[in-house]
């Protein structure tokens, strides 16, 4: 009796090194759907454990000098898009200038992730545990668009569909942070299990006060798992127009758990990200705005 067996067959993709991003743009957009970038290649191997087939043809990356390092350029760090997250942690003046982004990428995942894991990497996901550190830092980023390279603001950035429009990330741009009379800032990561898993949510914050203790500025962003990546502008006004956050902790947390868009999965409901947020933010709020002595318990 003839015995059939079926046979699973896994294609392997075409690699293409090309050395310049001008040839790497071509090469994609001359195969369009049929290719995809590829930097450290993290996320394609996770896409690919979850079943996702992987593209025919890979643009490999990783020959592209440009998109490396980091510089000071003018009052910004730039921060090459395949400059791996584990060199980030190993350099003091990023450490120094962008501590909250810095804190971010102490938070993803295993070192072996972050040792081939890239800052373009992340950001170009989508869903990037790094997001909402760089939106309230008012990060820049550069991409080539098949004719120039274009700078724009990430929350604009994040508005495109990268995928469908080709673009090739080349860099991010971080700015200086001014100093105020007084600034807080603050990057917390809700996990299953700590830094090994897909966050449940992933909120930070940036803000500032004059002498007087008022918000002179106030940025919000929420993000993490399947949460899309947001500034949370409205709840932002609420706080600045606060004359006291004590006296409007209730209005500001309604207005967070009104404006965040939030999504219920198998591990968490949509209302219970909105209240975590909420408290995470406020707690954080809170606390900054209190004057010396009433940390000193006087």
């Amino acid at each position: 009796m003839e015995h059939k067996q079926d046979i699973n067959i896994r294609f392997s993709p075409v690699i293409w090194f090309p050395a310049e991003v001008t040839e790497a743009w071509n090469q994609k957009n001359k195969r369009d759907k049929d290719a995809a970038f590829i930097a450290g290649g993290t996320l394609i191997q996770m896409q690919r454990e979850q079943g996702t087939p992987c593209s025919s043809h890979l643009i490999s990356l990783e020959n592209i000098t440009e998109l490396y390092g980091m510089s000071t350029v003018d009052s910004y760090l730039r921060i090459g898009s395949l400059t791996t997250l584990a060199e980030c942690l190993q350099n003091d003046e990023l450490k120094h200038r962008a501590a909250l982004f810095y804190e971010a990428i102490q938070n993803i995942a295993a070192p072996a992730v972050r040792n081939r894991g890239t800052v373009g990497g992340n950001l170009m996901y989508g869903k990037g545990d790094t997001i909402p550190a760089l939106l309230v830092m008012n990060a820049l980023v550069s991409y080539f668009d098949g004719t120039k390279t274009q700078l724009e603001r990430i929350s604009d950035f994040l508005e495109r569909d990268v995928g469908k429009d080709g673009i090739l990330l080349t860099s991010i741009w971080i700015p200086e942070n001014k100093e105020q009379t007084k600034s807080i800032s603050f990057y917390k990561k809700i996990g299953r299990r700590e830094a090994f898993s897909s966050s449940i949510l992933t909120a930070a914050g940036m803000a500032d006060l004059d002498e007087e203790g008022n918000w002179t500025e106030v940025r919000l962003a929420v993000g993490g798992g399947d949460i899309p990546p947001q500034r949370l502008t409205q709840s932002e006004s609420q706080v600045i127009e606060s004359v006291s956050i004590k006296n409007e902790l209730r209005n500001v947390y309604n207005v967070i758990r009104s404006e965040m868009i939030s999504v219920t999965d198998a591990f968490a409901s949509a209302a219970y990200r909105k209240t975590v947020a909420a408290n995470i933010i406020l707690s954080h709020l809170y606390e900054g705005s209190k004057t010396d002595d009433e940390r000193k318990g006087r």
